[in-house]
């Protein structure tokens, strides 16, 4: 038999099942509670996953161009309107002396908190003082003289007959002459070229710039590199510059780039 005590709990486990038994139950009510946890549940993932990839992915990999001066509220405005966090800016021109905007703009775009600040060269190659060497030497020292870092050192290469003259081999040793100086300082280098531009400038068969890395300028509003062909021996680029504004932003005269 049971204790009084093993008694006395059977009895309350025993009214306890009863009225629970007993007790009306809204299995609806249970199930619409359920539903909307889960499906709240459900859209802030959603949330989540939709920022990650497009609110991501835009402001990681935006940048502008620039030839023109640039202060610093200009390049803030740039950021906020934009969502950019790279800028690239002249600072060597193909008249053949250092952009004297250059070290401005570039520490104007450090002061508004742009991520990474290149610079490009626009080559004058039919300069011999300053010669290539110089030209990439000058740009370099420039650059230390002012106390600024910069991300990666870009060699414009554009305009077959104007900028370039028809001797391919010519074409060629200037170019090797500069990447050769570049590379001797330490820099990051990259080229910004098309398929167009290079081969009347050096020749299909030439691949003297595929050891550094490739920007394509292809004005097609795609964020993607879907159009990209191979040529100078490149096979992959890293980045694009995908559009020209006709209409200055935030009072500035730019180039949009992509890249992943």
């Amino acid at each position: 038999s049971l204790s009084p005590a093993t008694q006395k709990g059977g009895n309350h486990l025993h009214s306890l099942l009863y009225r629970l038994h007993h007790r009306p139950f809204c299995c609806c009510c249970c199930m619409m509670a359920l539903s909307s946890r889960f499906l709240s549940a459900v859209a802030a993932l959603a949330f989540i996953v939709i920022v990650a990839i497009f609110g991501g992915v835009v402001s990681a990999n935006e940048g502008v161009d620039v030839s023109t001066p640039v202060s610093a509220s200009e390049w803030a405005c740039l950021k906020k309107t934009l969502n950019i966090n790279r800028a690239i800016i002249r600072c060597f021109m193909e008249v053949g002396r250092i952009d004297s905007a250059c070290s401005g703009s570039v520490s104007a775009a450090h002061t508004a908190g742009i991520a990474t600040v290149d610079i490009y060269i626009f080559p004058c190659t039919k300069c011999t003082s300053p010669n290539a060497t110089e030209q990439v030497r000058l740009t370099v020292e420039h650059m230390k003289s002012a106390n600024l870092k910069f991300g990666t050192l870009w060699f414009d290469i554009e305009a077959p007959g104007s900028a370039w003259g028809s001797d391919k081999g010519k074409n060629q040793a200037f170019f090797d002459a500069m990447l050769k100086e570049g590379k001797a300082l330490g820099v990051s280098i990259g080229v910004y070229s098309s398929a167009s531009q290079w081969v009347p400038i050096f020749g299909s068969d030439y691949n003297g710039g595929a050891s550094v890395q490739l920007w394509y300028p292809n004005w097609d509003d795609a964020q993607n590199f879907d159009d990209f062909h191979t040529f100078g021996g490149w096979t992959k680029p890293v980045m694009k510059q995908y559009a020209s504004p006709k209409d200055a932003v935030c009072g500035v005269g730019i180039d949009k780039n992509w890249y992943p």
